[in-house]
């Protein structure tokens, strides 16, 4: 429970796994942490193996946002759009690198407004779709393969690519990406 600040009975989540955390906030595992964007828009962590809960990462996140979508390569924590206000949408895109613990200043905006949305890192994209806001049938991606440069790099000239939009607007759904199964 993020805002009692407890944990209890947690699985092994050192492959990277996510954790869905309700309507309002998301929850993404990075090798022996928990981070997740609490009720003030910060981002915080939570240290699994020393019990250890930290409010606000610092730096602090560069934009606080609500109801934000975060997805994970086992590396980046990647926090996608959200509310900038009680009303307002946001395009926001927000990096953290778990590795320096420092935020990467210049990412490309979302195409559109978006909160209460879904988001999944697979086979070198970052896949967005859904939310509570017009265009939500509209799917995006970003590719983050970086091709040996470092993704601050990459990401100054990355733009975010729309793709075929859905028959149905979706919301509050829970992407899951499944590996090395059997076909």
């Amino acid at each position: 429970n993020v805002d009692d600040q407890s944990f209890s009975q947690l699985p092994d989540l050192s492959n990277g796994d996510l954790i869905k955390g309700g309507a309002t906030s998301d929850c993404v595992a990075v090798k022996d942490m928990l981070y997740f964007v609490n009720n003030n828009g910060d981002m915080g962590s939570y240290d699994i193996i020393n019990s250890q809960f930290t409010a606000t990462v610092t730096p602090s996140i560069p934009s606080n946002v609500y109801q934000p979508c975060l997805c994970t390569d086992g590396r980046y924590v990647f926090v996608i759009g959200g509310r900038d206000s009680i009303q307002d949408a946001s395009r926001e895109f927000q990096v953290y690198d778990t590795l320096t613990s420092s935020w990467i200043v210049e990412t490309p905006e979302l195409n559109i407004d978006r909160w209460s949305h879904s988001c999944v890192v697979s086979r070198g994209h970052i896949f967005v779709f859904g939310g509570v806001t017009g265009g939500n049938a509209q799917i995006e991606t970003l590719n983050i393969e970086s091709s040996g440069v470092e993704l601050s790099t990459a990401l100054l000239t990355a733009s975010w690519t729309l793709l075929d939009a859905r028959s149905t607007a979706e919301w509050g759904a829970i992407p899951v990406v499944c590996n090395n199964i059997d076909q």
